[in-house]
């Protein structure tokens, strides 16, 4: 009996910061994806700049998100 392969998982990982995005400064991003793709899912990046309904529309293709921070200094308090 065999068994079909288990799809692989999209994951959408934005952008840190719209400025890395439009310099393509996307040094960071590429680790959070290639780490995505070597755990066995289909990294996706985000871009950004997409509006309101682009952005539903890519949300309701993935199977979830990785959130990779930014280079923001906030204070916690």
């Amino acid at each position: 009996m065999a068994t079909e392969p288990m799809p692989r998982p999209r994951i959408g990982v934005p952008y840190r910061t719209k400025k890395e995005e439009l310099t393509g400064q996307d040094r960071q991003l590429e680790r959070y994806l290639a780490s995505l793709q070597d755990a066995g899912g289909q990294a996706v990046a985000i871009s950004l700049t997409l509006g309101d309904s682009e952005l539903i529309g890519l949300a309701q293709t993935l199977d979830g998100v990785v959130l990779s921070g930014s280079p923001a200094d906030v204070n916690p308090a």
